[in-house]
């Protein structure tokens, strides 16, 4: 489900149980976040993904949130270079 920071702010739960900041191609990251059983994807208002230029960005914007868990998944280029298929990938994270 696509939400908002002005959405997410109006939740009454403010607890996010697992902030995942993916990484788009090692230049932006895009938040993936869980509260309880539902899963977001932080958007604009335009229902476009917000990008963050770094962690620390992320890291800022989520700062009036309680966060239980975050954690950074890197990119895996290489996986598609050796022609790996995406289902025999184990996704790195990297907990913060």
């Amino acid at each position: 489900m696509n939400i908002t920071m002005t959405e997410a702010r109006l939740r009454p739960e403010t607890h996010i149980d697992l902030l995942e900041l993916v990484s788009m191609e090692g230049r932006y990251y895009m938040a993936r976040f869980y509260i309880g059983d539902d899963a977001f994807i932080l958007v604009t208002k335009d229902q476009r993904p917000v990008l963050f230029t770094s962690s620390c960005d992320a890291r800022d914007a989520f700062h009036h949130f309680h966060i239980k868990q975050t954690e950074i998944i890197p990119p895996a280029g290489t996986d598609e270079m050796v022609g790996m298929t995406s289902d025999s990938v184990t996704e790195m994270r990297v907990r913060l």
